[in-house]
Formats: structure tokens, sequence, C-alpha cells
């Protein structure tokens, strides 16, 4: 049995909203102090998001594979939830560096089972509503969407952080969860 597709209007709300839920994240202009804050080296900082990129070309494949054979809106579900798991592993690490480690492989999780399953529905949706001639349009406010998420977050993060530097990794729960 065929699945019917939801009108695009409809779809594109929900993945807008997806989008700047998503990067509505305070901690992201904080995480690096942070780190540093409780004890962690710039050298080690470093290594974090090095191993944070090569978490993410490793987790990158199977993700893809299992975008192929799941469904992609219940992974487009599940990652945020995953990313939210980051920041309860880091808040709760109270210095501990592995913790530091398993969070950030956490979020790396997250954004590989998120890269192409996002793009991958929407094709299908658009496809589906016979609006191709749209993607690229969409694609572009997608993207103003995730900026503006990105950039309200810092900002924001920054004020909520010069207050109490954990409390900017709770607030960004909140916004994974609607997700």
């Amino acid at each position: 049995m065929e699945r019917r597709t939801a009108p695009l209007a409809r779809t594109l709300f929900f993945y807008y909203a997806h989008v700047f839920l998503y990067d509505f994240i305070l901690g992201y202009a904080i995480f690096p102090a942070y780190f540093q804050l409780k004890g962690a080296s710039p050298e080690l900082i470093g290594a974090l998001l090095a191993f944070w990129a090569a978490c993410i070309i490793l987790f990158e494949i199977p993700a893809g594979l299992l975008a192929d054979i799941a469904d992609r809106r219940r992974l487009l579900c599940l990652a945020p939830l995953v990313k939210a798991t980051c920041f309860l592993i880091w808040v709760s690490a109270n210095g501990n560096v592995t913790l530091y480690f398993v969070g950030i492989a956490f979020w790396s999780l997250a954004s590989a089972l998120r890269s192409g399953t996002k793009e991958a529905l929407l094709y299908e949706h658009i496809v589906a509503n016979d609006q191709i001639h749209r993607y690229t349009a969409i694609l572009g406010r997608e993207r103003a969407f995730q900026e503006g998420a990105t950039l309200l977050g810092a900002a924001l993060g920054s004020l909520v952080a010069s207050r109490n530097l954990d409390l900017a990794f709770w607030v960004s729960i909140p916004p994974l969860v609607l997700c």
C-alpha cells in the first residue's frame, strides 16, 4: 500500500520548524569556553573537535544505509534526541573528559542520522507534489532558517551563559525535544 504524501505547505512548515529548532542551540557559542572553564586545555578542546569530525565521517555511511531501510521521519525525530543526549552528558560530566568525548560522539551520531535523511525526505515530498522546480529555493530558505537559528541561539546563549554556563545547555534541550 502506497503512503499518501502530505500537502507541500504543511510539509514545509514542519520541515522549516525542524531546521530552526535543531540549530537553535544556546550552547553552540559557548561550548569551547565551557570545556576550558571546566578544566580542559586548548589542545584537548582541539582534540574534541577533531574527534567530532572523525565520528561524523565514521557514522555517515551506516546512518545513510539506515536512512535507506528505516522510516526517515523516525530518524528525523531520533536525531535531535540523540543530540540532546550530548548536552545532558556534558552538564553531568563535571569535568570528566571521557564524558565530553562520549557526548560529542552522540552529537556526531545525531548529525550523521540527519544529514542526508532530511534532504531525501524533502525531495520525496517535493516530487510527490510536482514542485521540483522549487527545490533550490526551498533549500535556500532552509539555510536561512538554519543560520538564523544558530545566530539567535548564539546571541541568547552568551546572555544565558553569562549567568550560568550549564543553563545554556539545559535551555538547548527543549527545542531539540520539540524538533
